[in-house]
C-alpha cells in the first residue's frame, strides 16, 4: 500500500482514491469470478 502514498505526494489525494477505488474493484470481482466458477461446476 505504499505505492498508495507515492501517488498522493505527485497526484493528489483524489487520484489516489479513483485508483484505490478501480484496484479494490479488481480484486473483488475476482473473488466473485471464483465463487461462480465454484457454483457452476456444482450443477
Amino acid at each position: 500500500m505504499e505505492w498508495l502514498s507515492t501517488i498522493a505526494e505527485q497526484y493528489g489525494l483524489f487520484v489516489v482514491a479513483v485508483v484505490y477505488i478501480i484496484w479494490d474493484g479488481r480484486e473483488r470481482e475476482g473473488k466473485y469470478i471464483k465463487v461462480i466458477d465454484k457454483f457452476g461446476d456444482s450443477y
